[in-house]
């Protein structure tokens, strides 16, 4: 039986299936997460292969086309060019430009791919708990109108519905109040034996600001930090791109 399969179902016939489907799970959650930090090296290294080409054709283009090169102080050289050579040139800049960015681009989203899954395993974890301990239910904060009650074809329908908005208030929550979450509801004592805490929210936090704010440091992030004991380097402060 496929995962999603385990997922559509509506209950857990016995316990072997509960903890089989445990199990596919954190299997399927660790092979994602191992695959990502397995292409990692082997994207970058194309990707800085490939501006370190266009690098060197740019170099190349110039020396041959430059009507004058000076050297600053600083070691930087500059380029004077007239004529057609220069729109192939600014189009040979616009190309490392980009490769630049996209570099940069590829590498945030290696990280925020990653807390992306964990995101998705939570919530299919959340759900077999729920399902496989439906009294959790009984504490649920949730509500169902009785118009939206009436919409459902039996009560399992109305315990998938509550279930979800069970898994969308968690997923709303920041991942270090997801944890305390998990030791208070379901004595899931996680937060308690999880050395790499701080690392974690830390790790969290930063694939925040690179999805909402490009990398840009906030208030917000330094003082969850700071919370955390992240250990974050005393030069990173607000408006500092991570």
């Amino acid at each position: 039986m496929s995962t999603d399969d385990h997922n559509n179902s509506a209950s857990l016939p016995d316990q072997l299936d509960i903890t089989n489907r445990y199990r596919i799970e954190i299997h399927a959650f660790a092979e994602s997460v191992e695959s990502l930090l397995e292409a990692l090296p082997t994207v970058m290294s194309l990707m800085t292969s490939s501006k370190r080409r266009l690098t060197t054709e740019m170099e190349s283009y110039l020396a041959s086309h430059a009507i004058r090169m000076e050297t600053d102080e600083k070691g930087q050289q500059f380029y004077q060019l007239e004529g057609e050579p220069t729109i192939e040139a600014n189009i040979r800049e616009r190309q490392i430009s980009r490769m630049t960015k996209a570099t940069t681009i590829i590498h945030r989203s290696f990280l925020i791919s990653i807390v992306s899954q964990y995101d998705a395993f939570l919530g299919k974890i959340l759900r077999l708990t729920y399902l496989s301990h439906p009294k959790l239910l009984l504490d649920s904060k949730q509500s169902i109108t009785i118009r939206e009650l009436l919409e459902y074809s039996d009560i399992n329908d109305a315990r998938e519905e509550l279930i979800e908005r069970e898994i969308d208030n968690v997923a709303r929550k920041s991942h270090e109040e997801q944890l305390i979450h998990c030791k208070e509801k379901y004595s899931v004592k996680i937060v308690d034996h999880l050395t790499e805490l701080a690392r974690f929210v830390e790790l969290t936090q930063r694939r925040h600001l690179f999805v909402h704010c490009d990398g840009i440091v906030s208030s917000p992030y330094l003082t969850k930090c700071r919370e955390a004991r992240c250990g974050i380097d005393d030069k990173v402060a607000v408006g500092t791109q991570l």
